[in-house]
């Protein structure tokens, strides 16, 4: 259980259909564990739980031979691992970090609020052009946000359908990491939705030479560049709810928009090639809605990772 069977990538959490880059000596999995050989003589086990709107985690040191679990009922219960795991084992949760969890004081979530009560003006802050706008979240000109805070932080701004503020966010991201390839394809999503079309087209253009291996921009451009025409008929026979191995899939219409929410996870918008639409924000998953003849649709497929998903329309 704590011997460690494969030691974690650096370079992805879901690494799914990727080869890997750089292993970390420090963090590995071990039998169901994850577990922290950063402290010479205790391996730290780990793991947490992510429901949606219920979180957990547990921590154990196998020297000290002391533990923390705990429950939480809010969507930002990891929040506060690194503050517990601290008073109980002296030292930040192992895992949280590597995974992406932000933490109940890091820069992005400040800013966050500071961004939805006063929009555009604090965004400004963001740009590296702007040093002398930099607000106390920022720590001073000198303190941005890594690329992954800035692409977590766009994330939330398009949660709450803040489109544009997430665009503008995005562009000071790729400011400050012109080199970031997953900052310049968030920046692409944003500038689309936001309706930036030539914005989002130059964004994945840039992501793609980055990283040439970027499942979702080749799909992007093409989506942008040369777009499938499906009638509204088309789009409003596919909504409904689908019970799939994964959870349940809900599909609904905005307008001309596909939506599709897995569960607790945020809504990713479809789209279409021919009469499969496909998660542009995921970049690989395909969704095929399946018809019985000339009849109403009553199935859905999902494809990821090399596995097929199928599940029943209700």
């Amino acid at each position: 259980m704590v011997r460690p069977s494969v030691y974690t990538d650096s370079a992805c959490v879901i690494c799914v259909g990727r080869s890997v880059s750089t292993t970390q000596q420090t963090m590995a999995w071990g039998l169901g564990w994850g577990l922290d050989l950063s402290t010479q003589g205790d391996t730290v086990l780990s793991h947490f739980g992510d429901n949606g709107e219920m979180k957990a985690y547990v921590a154990a040191s196998t020297r000290e031979q002391r533990a923390v679990v705990y429950f939480a009922n809010g969507a930002n219960g990891l929040s506060i691992a690194d503050t517990i795991t601290a008073v109980i084992l002296g030292r930040r949760a192992p895992g949280i970090a590597w995974a992406g969890h932000e933490q109940h004081d890091a820069p992005s979530r400040r800013l966050l609020r500071e961004v939805l009560a006063w929009g555009e003006r604090a965004v400004t802050s963001l740009h590296a052009g702007r040093p002398e706008l930099a607000t106390a979240s920022m720590g001073g000109p000198t303190a941005p946000l890594t690329e992954r805070e800035f692409v977590a932080f766009a994330q939330r701004l398009r949660n709450r359908g803040r489109d544009t503020l997430a665009a503008s966010v995005l562009r000071a991201a790729v400011t400050w990491h012109p080199r970031s390839a997953s900052a310049h394809v968030a920046l692409g999503d944003a500038s689309r939705r936001a309706g930036g079309t030539a914005v989002a087209i130059a964004a994945y253009r840039t992501g793609l030479e980055l990283a040439p291996g970027n499942a979702g921009a080749p799909l992007a451009l093409r989506r942008l560049t040369t777009p499938v025409r499906v009638t509204a008929a088309l789009l409003e026979s596919y909504v409904g709810t689908y019970d799939t191995p994964l959870g349940v899939l809900i599909v609904s219409r905005r307008g001309s928009q596909l939506l599709g929410k897995l569960d607790e996870q945020s809504p990713a918008e479809l789209f279409a090639d021919s009469p499969i639409p496909v998660s542009l924000e995921s970049g690989t998953p395909t969704v095929e809605f399946v018809r019985d003849g000339e009849g109403p649709v009553f199935e859905v497929v999902i494809r990821a990772g090399g596995r097929e998903f199928r599940g029943k329309k209700r």
